[in-house]
């Protein structure tokens, strides 16, 4: 891709950050039987124990005269996806002309909620710089129009479009300028919500039949304890996005099984909160560690009973210390 590019453009320098590991209960990494896919055990351990990261830097690449065509990036010989089509459109001289545009799109963004919501609108307000806001595929997705709107974000739809210049970045470290784009988002949020009150303290957000199979058997019985305990309950699929931040605006400490929900909390929670992932045994994943380092949260992981194809949190009053752990840790 570098040789493609007229120009390569530096934003934010490769970063090293302090951070502190994670917190979980003594024996639950015995629990563990498999990493999600496409992870290593190594990969996570490595995530959940060390105490300071290396952060790749933010570049952005611009292109001149490209085509986008089905997801597909055209230069020359050279292609970039950025979704899941592979086809070039025979009629490209009917596209769209744009002079300037940058594209906040992404593949993974395509396949997961959680990816396009902290992704894709953090490189929005990188890329909203260089032109034309482009979106390379219509969000499959629920709420993303709600969080659009809520950002001041107004993507052009660029599936099929000519360019005489295109700015893309990977954007892939959370450095310093991710952290400032964050921060960009969670005032804009506070703007175009307006909040009265925070939500509850701790709040639990329900994973239910959505994504990727990982089904909590007990899920409504936690639900139950999280209610009992006072706590905030939010279920994104019955509940619109300004129910949501209200429910999780400034909360201390967010709960639910690992999974793109998770990341209704990114902007809204309090910024020294924490994160605490209720891990199914066959799928551990500790990707949310990243964002919570990026932004000084605390990351925090509860291991469930195997059942098989389910699993099973078995123990409440440990899941009650670890909640409790992690509310000390922000006092």
């Amino acid at each position: 891709m570098d040789e493609a590019a007229c120009e390569i453009v530096t934003v934010c320098p490769e970063e090293t950050q302090t951070i502190t590991p994670a917190v979980f209960l003594e024996g639950h990494l015995d629990r563990v039987i498999s990493p999600a896919s496409k992870l290593t055990m190594e990969r996570e351990m490595q995530r959940i124990t060390r105490t300071s990261v290396k952060h790749g830097p933010t570049r952005v690449h611009f292109f001149v005269n490209a085509v986008l065509s089905n997801e597909v990036i055209y230069l020359g010989k050279c292609r970039i996806r950025v979704g899941r089509k592979q086809r070039l459109s025979v009629s490209q001289n009917s596209f769209p002309w744009i002079q300037r545009a940058g594209l906040m799109s992404s593949v993974i963004a395509q396949d997961y909620f959680g990816h396009y919501l902290q992704d894709d609108m953090s490189r929005a307000l990188l890329m909203e710089q260089f032109g034309v806001l482009g979106q390379a595929w219509e969000p499959p997705y629920h709420h993303a129009k709600s969080y659009e709107d809520i950002f001041s974000l107004h993507p052009v739809n660029c599936r099929k479009a000519r360019f005489g210049i295109l700015a893309i970045s990977g954007d892939i470290g959370q450095n310093s300028h991710k952290l400032g784009r964050y921060t960009n988002l969670r005032v804009r949020m506070a703007r175009s919500v307006t909040i009265k009150k925070a939500g509850s303290e701790i709040v639990y957000i329900v994973r239910g039949p959505t994504g990727n199979s990982r089904t909590l058997a007990n899920e409504d019985q936690v639900v139950d304890h999280f209610i009992k305990r006072g706590a905030g309950v939010v279920n994104p699929k019955k509940m619109q996005v300004k129910e949501i931040i209200h429910a999780l605006w400034n909360a201390s400490v967010v709960v639910s099984v690992e999974g793109s929900q998770v990341n209704h909390a990114l902007y809204p929670m309090a910024t020294d909160g924490s994160i605490l992932i209720l891990q199914p045994p066959r799928q551990f994943n500790n990707v949310h560690k990243d964002s919570c380092d990026c932004i000084g949260r605390g990351f925090g992981f509860y291991v469930c009973e195997d059942r098989g194809e389910e699993f099973y949190l078995d123990d409440f009053d440990a899941l009650d210390r670890l909640i409790d752990m992690l509310i000390e840790r922000k006092r």
